[in-house]
């Protein structure tokens, strides 16, 4: 009687790997960047504490950080092209929207709340950017020029220079704001112009 003969054969096991999270080949930095001004464009970009952000200075600094750009890489030739153009792009994008902002309040109509955001809606600007060019704006106005710093002035000559100067507008603020400026720069201006006026 023939034995049989068991032959035990391996079986070949084949596996396949899958790239995991840290394996997938990571977003380069203008993507990264790209992503971040476009969740700012969208009113949706934070900072770490949960606020909006709606300064371009500090958004484009936000996606600089997130692409993990140091200041040693930003010195690379081949960087500086691509952050350099990104940059510019969104100074001036923020100039445009400044300069658009200010020949809106030029057209001389009453601005309210709603008619701000249609105008940031109808150029593509978030309102909150928008809102904060007016701010800028009107702090700039108000607390710099020649009467920066609270120089007194002689309240007699206030008291025309305010006068004359709500012939160009309805706010007795900024008109007293400009009567300042004037007369902090010749203390005597609307007798002055008062004299020139009379003859």
């Amino acid at each position: 009687m023939k034995k049989k003969m068991q032959v035990k054969v391996k079986k070949r096991v084949v596996t396949k790997s899958y790239p995991n999270s840290t394996q997938v080949e990571k977003a380069n930095p203008e993507d990264k960047m790209a992503r971040v001004m476009g969740e700012f464009k969208a009113g949706k970009l934070k900072t770490s504490a949960g606020k909006p952000v709606t300064d371009r200075a500090q958004a484009l600094a936000i996606a600089l950080s997130e692409a993990g750009i140091s200041e040693k890489q930003l010195q690379k030739a081949e960087l500086i092209s691509k952050i350099y153009d990104m940059y510019m792009r969104e100074v001036v994008k923020s100039e445009s929207a400044k300069s658009k902002v200010m020949q809106f309040f030029k057209e001389g109509q009453k601005i309210d709340d709603d008619k701000l955001h249609a105008f940031a809606e109808k150029h593509g600007f978030q309102p909150a950017e928008i809102e904060n060019i007016v701010y800028q704006l009107l702090s700039s106005f108000m607390s710099e020029g020649l009467s920066a710093g609270g120089k007194a002035v002689d309240t007699k000559e206030l008291s025309m220079g305010i006068k004359v100067e709500m012939e160009h507008t309805d706010d007795p603020d900024i008109a007293e704001k400009i009567a300042r400026d004037h007369l902090t720069e010749d203390s005597k201006y609307y007798s002055k112009l008062k004299g020139i006026e009379g003859k």
